[in-house]
């Protein structure tokens, strides 16, 4: 919120169609402290994000134009996703060269969540995680908007192996 009143993004989808989220909770973000294990199985997740790619031939078509860096922020982990040519890597957010396009910023508990099988209304989708202060998007918006479905399905990945 901004002097009482909500703050909305306005994105321009088509000519014809806008998508307004409101985001006077993106600020918000609640970062909990999480166990060793929670952080290290968030962690193997991320590292497990190529492979299920690799097993979706429907993604690795339609990742053909794609081109984005994404940090991936859990807690005190943090990794890189690099979607370009095809392909997905994760790698280190460590090191001074360590850019991104966009940040995408959660506790453990709000990843795990994410990736169950049947998430919660609060945890389907980055958008609603943002809305219920769970995740913090921060960035380029461009390549996030331009290859939304994209990403969002790489990020439920997990969920098939739930």
């Amino acid at each position: 919120m901004l002097n009482g009143l909500p703050v909305f993004f306005i994105f321009i989808l088509h000519p014809y169609v806008l998508a307004i989220y409101e985001i006077d909770q993106m600020f918000c973000f609640k970062q909990h402290k999480a166990g060793g294990k929670m952080t290290e199985h968030v962690e193997s997740i991320f590292a497990a994000l190529p492979d299920l790619y690799l097993r979706r031939s429907d993604l690795i078509v339609r990742s053909k134009a794609a081109s984005a860096v994404l940090l991936l922020d859990a807690g005190s982990d943090r990794v890189r996703l690099v979607v370009a040519e095809q392909m997905v890597t994760v790698v280190s957010a460590d090191g001074p060269m360590a850019g991104w396009d966009i940040a995408l910023r959660a506790d453990p508990a709000a990843w795990e969540d994410h990736w169950k099988a049947v998430p919660a209304p609060d945890a389907f989708d980055i958008f609603g995680m943002v809305r219920r202060g769970r995740m913090r998007i921060e960035g380029d918006f461009g390549p996030l908007m331009r290859h939304l479905q994209l990403i969002k399905d790489i990020l439920a990945l997990p969920r098939a192996a739930a």
